[in-house]
């Protein structure tokens, strides 16, 4: 008996592959989500090893366990540059100092920001000026 339990069970699984799930309004396969999850994560990967993050992406530095989010770039501290400034998030820089990081502190990248043609040429625009220094 225990068998059968095991049996059924098991095509129950296979089944369940095969089935469909509503993704992004349509119809897809358990394969198809895999797939699409798969390349989204492979995009995300080529943006956070290009320099200069979009506007609104949260990140988590090797400086702190807090979620920063990226509200400005090349900011200049006492005449030393940075990457980044930012806000610890969902705080805002009302309550904290805003936080400067450079691009190598960032150790994990929780949600990329929202951006447009514009945002995106403006973040082409500062990573061809930093290729020329």
């Amino acid at each position: 008996m225990n068998e059968n339990l095991v049996e059924r069970q098991n095509e129950e699984q296979m089944d369940l592959s095969n089935s469909q799930i509503k993704y992004g309004g349509k119809k897809v396969t358990f394969d198809q989500l895999d797939s699409e999850m798969n390349e989204k994560i492979k995009n995300l990967n080529s943006i956070a090893f290009n320099k200069y993050l979009i506007i609104g992406t949260c990140v988590r530095l090797n400086i702190s366990s807090d979620t920063i989010m990226i509200i400005g770039y090349n900011y200049n501290q006492n005449g030393e540059n940075y990457d980044y400034i930012g806000c610890v998030y969902p705080n805002g820089i009302g309550e904290i100092a805003p936080i400067i990081f450079n691009h190598e502190q960032i150790e994990r990248i929780y949600y990329i920001g929202y951006t447009t043609e514009i945002g995106n040429k403006y973040k082409k625009s500062l990573n061809n000026c930093q290729n020329k220094i």
